[in-house]
């Protein structure tokens, strides 16, 4: 606390000048008079610079001391800005603070306002003072700068030699008028100049000195509804996508129903991936490469060996077909045999060599694998013929239909 204190003591915690004369509040924080002097005159704020407490009572102080133990009532006081002064020599220097006096002529000319100040400066010394600083910066008479013609100009486009933190007033190409920085030209860009909200979003700081710029905008960056009603309004006829814009024309612009569902058409391109080919491992095209998910569509009342549906069209089942292609060709593969084995016991009658006889006896073995063969080279074969003989694929199912009975 004590060395707290003694920081109080030795500089303000605003402007780190030295202190002579203390403001105090009944938070008991302690600035100087200058600083508290500025908040509460020139910029109308009443509230503490350390906790933002407001502070109906401010008391100017030599000696710092807590501010429940000073007698307001017999102080000096400030009505209009309920300033407390403990001696009248504080409330001399707080009124020299306020004057605006002439700070190059050698007799003390005091004026009772700035604007008399700088009416006094143009005249007499021919020197100027920068417009908008003076109607921004809240800062006392005697701390203004004043300029000559040159100078003034410098100052207003790069700045002040002595200060670097100023690099001159922006200026707006629509208006050709400077502002005080960078923040006011940007209130300004956006309360009288137009901007694209679109681009806004997307973090783009473009404007538009009028209406007519930005709907040259819209119209090449975006898309613009110029029909009917449209065409006289502003903003809410420019639309991001294409979407919003033909959504727009069918509920704002469409006489009909052909030609609200014209306005709802949308050109939309797609790039589709290259379908794999699913084969097994034996290099058979199975059935899900001609129906794909056919046996899911039906509905759950439906048997998946149902061949018809309610309206009468055919589903192809590829899996009965097989087994009926099999048994067909182990039949043919059969008599096949039987033939053979009646040829070969001719031959036998008639002097035929007897490893003909033994050949005959290992030819069942081969007859047997012969039919899986077959088998897979009609299914290699089968798309083909699917694909060239569709009407023998319709008849198909009537043929199969007459088995059973026979």
């Amino acid at each position: 606390m004590e060395s707290t204190s003694n920081n109080y003591e030795r500089n303000c915690v605003l402007c780190c000048q030295e202190l002579d004369i203390f403001a105090l509040g009944k938070c008991d924080h302690p600035v100087c008079y200058r600083c508290s002097t500025k908040m509460r005159v020139l910029c109308d704020q009443k509230y503490c610079a350390v906790c933002r407490e407001e502070l109906d009572k401010v008391v100017f102080v030599q000696k710092l001391v807590a501010f429940s133990a000073l007698p307001l009532q017999t102080l000096q006081v400030e009505r209009k800005h309920d300033i407390y002064f403990t001696d009248p020599k504080i409330y001399a220097q707080f009124r020299t603070l306020l004057l605006s006096e002439c700070p190059i002529c050698p007799e003390s000319k005091v004026f009772s306002k700035f604007e008399e100040l700088e009416q006094h400066m143009r005249k007499q010394h021919e020197l100027f003072c920068c417009k908008l600083c003076t109607k921004h910066l809240q800062i006392f008479s005697h701390e203004r700068k004043w300029y000559n013609r040159k100078d003034l100009a410098r100052h207003r486009t790069h700045g002040d030699p002595d200060d670097t933190s100023h690099r001159g007033h922006p200026l707006c190409k629509f208006c050709d008028d400077r502002y005080l920085d960078n923040d006011e030209l940007l209130k300004h860009l956006r309360r009288d100049h137009y901007f694209c909200h679109f681009c806004d979003a997307d973090g783009a700081q473009e404007y538009y000195s009028d209406y007519q710029y930005l709907s040259e905008h819209f119209r090449e960056a975006h898309y613009l509804c110029e029909e009917g009603h449209c065409a006289t309004e502003q903003f809410t006829h420019a639309f991001r996508s294409e979407i919003d814009y033909k959504a727009h024309k069918a509920s704002a612009h469409s006489k009909n129903r052909a030609e609200a569902r014209q306005n709802r058409h949308i050109d939309l391109q797609f790039n589709y991936a290259p379908r794999q080919n699913r084969r097994n491992d034996g290099g058979v095209v199975s059935g899900e490469d001609y129906e794909e998910g056919r046996s899911g569509r039906g509905g759950r009342g439906r048997s998946q060996g149902n061949q018809q549906n309610t309206r009468g069209s055919w589903r192809y089942n590829r899996e009965e077909e097989d087994r009926e292609m099999a048994v067909a060709v182990r039949a043919s593969m059969m008599q096949q045999r039987r033939q053979e084995d009646r040829g070969g016991d001719a031959q036998d009658r008639s002097g035929a060599p007897k490893y003909r006889k033994e050949e005959r006896m290992e030819r069942p073995e081969r007859m047997m694998e012969r039919p899986e063969r077959m088998e897979r080279m009609e299914r290699m074969e089968r798309p083909e013929r699917m694909m060239e003989r569709p009407e023998r694929m319709m008849e198909r199912p009537e043929r199969m239909m007459e088995r059973p009975e026979r």
